[in-house]
């Protein structure tokens, strides 16, 4: 029997970890598309949460929804539309049944979408979150002398209790370049340039994050 296979991961509530609509670095200009589809036989209610950058979000701004079965809903520039907001963070989205979501966070300074440059997400569900003790690597570190590639790397906590990541760089060959720690309080998405963890604006062009959760009660994507 053939199974249907989706292109990110089904969930009740997932995150997209980083949206946004606003300036940027060098001039840059930046809009949020949304996915959200329904694979399931029944009607999915839904709740998504704007998550604001460096703040912990209690009472985060929401937005009520429902989606048929087999529908696909989009939503173009939704920090603005679906909020009448501006500015940058993470999604929630949680449904009564599971959904899959995808978005696209872009640069678009000309208002021509055939220019634009950016990166796909996958929303990612809260199971997947690490909890005190767990750990995990990112890979692709890519930020040299060549200018090719500008490299950030973020976190959004997701029960709404404070938790501490250790983040350390290593390059190619498993040297160890540096390492910072971070503070998330409840609900708080945080970003930042590679260059944050001290090591300079062209650390290395192939390295690798290790990022482990070392203390408090929450979890972490």
């Amino acid at each position: 029997i053939a199974a249907m296979s989706m292109a990110g991961f089904e969930g009740t509530d997932v995150f997209v970890p980083s949206v946004g609509q606003g300036p940027g670095s060098g001039g840059s200009e930046w809009k949020t598309t949304l996915w959200v589809h329904n694979p399931g036989d029944a009607e999915a209610l839904c709740q998504m949460s704007f998550l604001r950058r460096n703040q912990p979000n209690p009472n985060p701004a929401m937005y009520s929804f429902s989606i048929p079965v087999g529908d696909t809903q989009l939503y173009n520039e939704i920090i603005p539309t679906v909020f009448g907001l501006t500015g940058y963070g993470a999604l929630r989205i949680t449904c009564d049944t599971a959904v899959v979501v995808n978005s696209r966070i872009f640069n678009d300074p000309d208002d021509d979408l055939a220019q634009t440059q950016g990166q796909f997400f996958s929303a990612i569900p809260a199971s997947f979150a690490l909890a005190v003790g767990e750990r995990t690597d990112i890979l692709g570190v890519n930020q040299d002398g060549d200018g090719a590639f500008r490299y950030n790397f973020g976190f959004v906590e997701t029960t709404g209790l404070p938790a501490e990541i250790h983040v350390t760089m290593y390059d190619g060959q498993g040297v160890d370049l540096g390492s910072r720690s971070y503070q998330l309080r409840g609900l708080e998405p945080l970003q930042f340039n590679v260059s944050d963890l001290g090591l300079g604006s062209q650390p290395t062009g192939n390295g690798r994050l290790h990022v482990e959760v070392t203390a408090g009660d929450g979890a972490v994507l």
